[in-house]
């Protein structure tokens, strides 16, 4: 599930700290232009958003996003973000946090999710109240495709992602993720495997 959310929301997240300036500044150039001003946040940033701001857009709230961010990253690290992020989320309407929401659509634990349900529920982040595995939209079949496949593209994620958790966690956490029919296999040796160039992130969707 952390592996999805990252390639589906903020595949920098493993490397920024807390902002990504490039697509913050498109994003202000565009909303100047009379664009209107588009997401552009990391996954730290939904968090800082999550838990201490208006969900209405404005230059002034992503200042204030991007300084909170930044504060994050510093008091809590990786780890502790991306688990806030997953249990503060929406997947839908009513439906916060990833075990809720696991349990409203699959019928089963955050833990016990495949692979395929894990993107189901990512592909929910952007809209969820629309798109959800409920509704199960055209955009929604879309989405969980496009995040699939960048599952299977990103090999060196799952390390990265294991390395933010005590060795005992990560040793469980490795053994579930070669469960064939749980999820993802894990790659059979990616630790010198570079992530891609995130200096522009990939647009969100």
């Amino acid at each position: 599930m952390q592996a999805a959310a990252v390639a589906a929301e903020d595949i920098g997240f493993l490397t920024h700290e807390g902002v990504d300036w490039t697509a913050v500044r498109e994003a202000l150039q565009e909303w100047v232009e009379g664009e209107g001003l588009r997401g552009a946040s990391t996954i730290t940033q939904q968090t800082a958003r999550n838990l201490f701001l208006s969900s209405r857009r404005s230059f002034f709230r992503k200042v204030a996003e991007a300084r909170i961010a930044r504060a994050l990253e510093d008091e809590l690290g990786k780890r502790r973000i991306l688990e806030l992020y997953l249990n503060i989320a929406e997947f839908g309407d009513e439906v916060l946090g990833v075990e809720a929401a696991a349990w409203r659509y699959y019928g089963c634990t955050a833990a016990e999710l495949t692979a395929e349900q894990a993107v189901g529920l990512c592909a929910a982040l952007p809209s969820p109240r629309r798109d959800n595995p409920a509704t199960a939209t055209r955009t929604w079949e879309f989405r969980s495709e496009v995040i699939l496949k960048r599952l299977e593209e990103y090999d060196w994620l799952y390390r990265r992602l294991l390395r933010l958790h005590p060795e005992d966690v990560a040793e469980k956490l490795a053994a579930a993720i070669a469960e064939p029919d749980t999820t993802l296999p894990l790659p059979a040796d990616t630790t010198s495997a570079a992530p891609p160039d995130t200096a522009r992130a990939k647009p969100r969707f």
